[in-house]
């Protein structure tokens, strides 16, 4: 071969300007298919497509890791005492804030958070919604009765309803043991009617 057909071969080998370079792998992520797309000048239907891909994957992953944290979370050994004594009926108990405080550093420690809803547009109702960092959630509500025991008034039957509310979601939005009978509430917990969410 002479020189001047070793220089067609060469320039015969190079790829074409016209033709658009495929990458050799792509990403296994909607986001990459995404990014690749827009590269590739995809119309505005193929994208949405596409971000709608990403939406459900990420609604995957979030309650996949909400899971695993979950689960890993309710492994701790978490102890909880009581710490109030309740002189009307001569008791203790675990109060709210201790719970709560207690609860509370296993659940950052797994990226974990509980946080409360309350609505009275039908009653009393208390949501506990147990959040994941990456967004994932889940949620308890209870329905409860103003608690009428003893000599309160009517701010203060509302207060101890919902602090027992917020007790009983707590732990059941944590998967806890119950510690009901160790929750002040008064005598409240007779008339409590529950309303587990989706």
């Amino acid at each position: 071969m002479d020189k001047k057909d070793s220089q067609m071969q060469l320039v015969d080998s190079e790829p074409s300007r016209d033709v658009q370079a495929v990458p050799r792998s792509t990403g296994s992520t909607p986001a990459d298919l995404i990014r690749y797309a827009m590269e590739s000048g995809a119309d505005l239907d193929r994208l949405e497509r596409l971000m709608d891909m990403q939406i459900k994957w990420e609604a995957r992953e979030a309650q996949k890791a909400f899971l695993d944290a979950k689960a890993a979370f309710m492994a701790e050994a978490i102890t909880v005492r009581k710490d109030k004594e309740n002189l009307q009926y001569k008791s203790t108990y675990t109060s709210l804030g201790n719970l709560v405080n207690t609860v509370r550093p296993y659940l950052s420690k797994h990226r974990l958070s509980a946080d409360w809803k309350i609505d009275q547009t039908d009653g009393l109702v208390v949501t506990c919604i147990l959040s994941h960092s990456m967004g994932h959630s889940d949620k308890v509500t209870f329905k409860v009765p103003p608690d009428k025991a003893g000599s309160k008034n009517a701010i203060q039957e509302l207060k101890s309803a919902i602090t027992y509310a917020k007790g009983v979601t707590f732990e059941s939005v944590c998967g806890l043991a119950s510690t009901d009978a160790n929750l002040d509430d008064d005598g409240a917990s007779t008339d409590l009617k529950t309303d587990l969410a989706d």
